[in-house]
């Protein structure tokens, strides 16, 4: 997410309060996370044509999420701004980029839901990715069949922060699959 990391960039190399920057990032997270969610849905070929209200309120609460989220990451720039004496410029870059990779991620996670919420009835398989720390909620779900919405409804959106598994989605690299054995989610 070049925006994010922009004006993240733009906020430590100036000595502008922080307003400026973190509307920026917030009008970015805003346009981001309704392009990935509505891409999801268009690529799920949905029978209906209009997102369902239900798909709209939780897209909301979640921009209203990460919009907080972007609080929090400004008050942790304002710190690290005063850092960078001691630090220098490369960690700051180093800090930025994995803030920018987050989010890239996430955005994975929005298009994913999106592709959920396209074809809720779609009958999708857990699988468990290749990792070696594998949480409770992962491992009972997998092979696990369901429609796309009991995954929605539970919460059990693999890859995506904040899941309802036990890992929270973080690191996760378990999948949903269709019943032709293609990979859904992510």
């Amino acid at each position: 997410m070049e925006t994010l990391a922009g004006a993240m960039s733009s906020y430590l190399e100036s000595e502008q309060p922080i307003t400026s920057f973190r509307n920026e990032v917030r009008r970015a997270v805003n346009d981001a996370f309704t392009m990935a969610f509505y891409a999801g849905w268009a690529d799920a070929s949905p029978s209906v044509e209009e997102v369902p209200e239900d798909a709209i309120a939780w897209l909301t609460g979640r921009i209203e999420e990460e919009i907080g989220f972007a609080d929090t990451l400004f008050q942790d720039l304002k710190q690290l701004r005063k850092d960078m004496e001691t630090e220098g410029s490369e960690y700051a870059e180093g800090w930025i980029a994995a803030r920018a990779e987050g989010y890239t991620g996430t955005l994975d996670a929005i298009f994913a839901e999106g592709k959920l919420w396209g074809d809720k009835e779609q009958f999708l398989t857990w699988r468990e990715g290749p990792t070696s720390d594998k949480c409770e909620t992962c491992v009972w779900l997998d092979g696990q069949r369901h429609p796309a919405s009991w995954f929605i409804e539970n919460g059990y959106i693999p890859q995506s922060p904040g899941s309802e598994t036990d890992c929270h989605g973080y690191n996760c690299l378990c999948f949903l699959e269709n019943d032709d054995g293609d990979q859904i989610v992510p």
